[in-house]
């Protein structure tokens, strides 16, 4: 049991941990679980406000409650064993897909309007058409077959940096790179609830006179990603814009070589956003302001924590 709780405590020097005295209790907090503690919270207070709009209220109390509570029994329990360690590291790869998943539910009933049409009117304003009618000037099967493989990578991107991080046993620089994630999907998901928009496949289909056709799973993907998505309300700002700016900052700065290999799909999956129809040309101009916000308060978050910790250019760092 030494080796074991010596191998733990080893392992939480190498991690940005927060550690706090609860009474006779010692809590330790990875840097990831801050945001995500707060962005359950914030749910929890809204959702008790909206209480009278909200379908089955005391199910959506409870299931954030749930997710606090367990990251409190992780920060409570020290990690002896490697399984336990991955677990601890990448829970968040199973619980912001089931924040997005509420999402769907919660939004309509604590703030029930959209403002596609203003979104309509900015895009007009910038570009005089709508973005999604003039990329009709280049669309094809072809094309529209790549792109939506691109947009779907959104899903893997993130993974395959982590995975690298966690092969090379970076764990400091592991746990920024997921906070850096997990915090542009939290601000993301409370920017859906503050501009509720369902998006232009919605609001100007009647526009679109050349129909999006892949020439091998493109329906499919679609179809997959509609049934598991739900309908969401989710175009602004552009998440999938926000993340993948996101990506390339940490990649670009701490990890040149990812980042060659990820930026021609980052690139693609940012206009796929737009050819598809999933967003509005303002939705992406929104993410990227999004995604400099995140990658500025993960900063100030760091600073403030890990004062001492240094982050050198191209995955040097003293940690």
């Amino acid at each position: 049991m030494t080796g074991a709780v010596s191998e733990s405590i080893g392992l939480q020097q190498q991690t940005l941990t927060v550690s706090w005295s609860v009474g006779n209790l010692r809590l330790h907090f990875r840097l990831y679980d801050l945001p995500t503690l707060v962005y359950l919270g914030t749910w929890m207070v809204l959702i008790i406000f909206s209480w009278n709009r909200l379908p089955s209220p005391g199910f959506y109390l409870i299931f954030h409650l749930v997710f606090i509570g367990n990251i409190v029994l992780f920060a409570l329990f020290p990690v002896h064993q490697p399984l336990a360690f991955f677990v601890r590291q990448f829970y968040l790869v199973l619980y912001v897909p089931l924040f997005f998943t509420a999402l769907h539910y919660l939004i309509p009933a604590v703030h029930p309007c959209t403002i596609d049409q203003q979104l309509i009117e900015l895009d007009l304003l910038l570009l005089g058409q709508h973005a999604t009618v003039l990329t009709e000037s280049i669309t094809h099967p072809i094309l529209t077959e790549f792109l939506q493989w691109c947009y779907t990578s959104f899903y893997f991107l993130p993974a395959v940096v982590a995975a690298v991080l966690y092969s090379r046993k970076q764990w400091k620089h592991l746990d920024y790179f997921i906070t850096l994630v997990a915090l542009g999907f939290y601000l993301s998901y409370i920017g859906y609830l503050m501009f509720p928009a369902l998006g232009p496949r919605f609001f100007l289909a009647h526009l679109q006179q050349i129909p999006l056709k892949g020439v091998l799973a493109f329906e499919s993907i679609q179809n997959t990603l509609n049934s598991l998505e739900n309908i969401q309300w989710d175009a602004f700002p552009s998440g999938h814009t926000a993340i993948v700016l996101i990506l390339f900052y940490y990649t670009y700065r701490y990890q040149r070589g990812l980042f060659k290999g990820i930026a021609p799909f980052g690139m693609a999956l940012i206009f796929s956003t737009v050819y598809l129809r999933y967003h509005y040309f303002v939705d992406v101009i929104a993410g990227i302001f999004w995604a400099w916000f995140t990658i500025w308060l993960t900063n100030w978050l760091v600073k403030k924590l890990f004062p001492d910790w240094r982050m050198e250019p191209s995955g040097q760092s003293n940690g």
